[in-house]
């Protein structure tokens, strides 16, 4: 296969409301789509959008910092096979997790294309076409929390996830717990923003109302503090700014620190480090949760292909994030219903062609 041009679309897109992260408030999502084409007219598509606060890669010229990995990739292509490069692509953008996602996944669109498989099945050929997703609950005032959470609920949606900021937010668990009864998954999102003793006190507080896992309790650094956590609460912990990269999966796993790992290829770099980091955790018994950085179409899309591949239909992935953008850049190819977003069977992504 002969890549044959490369493009970027720049985009700067308003969050309907500001999203809470562990660095502060996101009121805009930007980044860049990569488009790299082939000599039969296909285009593959990826999404650069590094996170302030979260990805390592952010840099003030970023639209400098695409075109210079464009024309690196279009040297690297000219002498090799794209299985190959796309396998190279980690070792040319060491600690640019959120670039080595972009290009990798606008190559595997490619080469999905070419082969006439959606991306999903090219990762994984028995990996089945649906995926579950959780909803996410803006965390405001306690009402209209709770009204947010029985119209997912009726929706379809099995599992909710909130942001929780202490031990005050009992009075809104409760109120959930009456309105929505015990089957719904409560999911628990603390940004790390409690130390051990705290954590310790909060989830025990929490724990008669049944939640599935509190995620990042601690600040990430303190493996050990985070297996100590487990070991003494009755609340699965789920680990996410903790995991960066494939050694940080090691050394959770090791310390024995975690039930869930949420896995965001934006940050962890790309679909085949996630894969892998998911392999590892699933052979230590350790669930794995794929979401997202609030992507816009393409980068969430490319996640669900990834949680087709590496996950069963029974476990909800966070990829239920659109709403959160004031407008996208393409029509979602995800269609979802009850709680459950069924994939594409075209080709790669299936994403139609961004202008810019």
């Amino acid at each position: 296969m002969i890549l044959s041009a490369a493009h970027t679309v720049p985009y700067h897109i308003p969050l309907t409301t500001p999203f809470a992260t562990a660095t502060g408030e996101v009121g805009v999502r930007s980044g860049w789509i990569v488009q790299i084409e082939d000599e039969a007219g296909r285009v593959g598509q990826g999404e650069w959008a590094p996170l302030p606060g979260w990805s390592p890669d952010v840099t003030q010229d970023g639209a400098r910092a695409v075109q210079d990995a464009l024309d690196l990739l279009r040297v690297a292509a000219q002498s090799t096979e794209m299985d190959a490069l796309i396998k190279q692509i980690p070792g040319m953008f060491p600690g640019r997790p959120a670039m080595i996602f972009a290009l990798e996944t606008a190559l595997l669109d490619l080469a999905a294309q070419a082969s006439r498989q959606p991306l999903f099945r090219r990762l994984n050929a028995h990996a089945p076409a649906k995926v579950s997703l959780n909803a996410v609950l803006p965390l405001g005032e306690l009402k209209q929390t709770v009204e947010t959470a029985a119209r997912r609920v009726g929706e379809g949606y099995r599992t909710l996830k909130l942001k929780i900021r202490g031990p005050d937010d009992e009075a809104l668990l409760a109120a959930l717990r009456a309105r929505l009864g015990a089957e719904v998954a409560l999911r628990l999102d603390a940004n790390g923003a409690w130390d051990l003793p705290t954590a310790m006190a909060v989830m025990r507080q929490f724990e008669p109302y049944g939640i599935a896992y509190v995620e990042q309790p601690l600040p990430p650094g303190d493996d050990q503090a985070l297996a100590e956590l487990r070991r003494e609460v009755g609340i699965a912990v789920a680990a996410d700014e903790s995991v960066s990269d494939m050694t940080s999966v090691k050394q959770l796993l090791e310390q024995e620190a975690m039930d869930v790992i949420i896995l965001k290829p934006m940050i962890q770099g790309g679909l085949r480090a996630c894969m892998e980091m998911a392999r590892l955790a699933a052979d230590a018994d350790v669930l794995v949760v794929i979401t997202t950085t609030l992507d816009t179409v393409v980068g969430r899309v490319a996640a669900a292909h990834l949680a087709a591949a590496c996950g069963t239909l029974d476990l909800a992935h966070g990829l239920a994030t659109g709403g959160f953008l004031a407008h996208d850049l393409a029509p979602d190819p995800l269609v979802v219903s009850g709680g459950v977003a069924e994939l594409p069977v075209a080709p790669g992504l299936a994403i139609s062609r961004i202008e810019g």
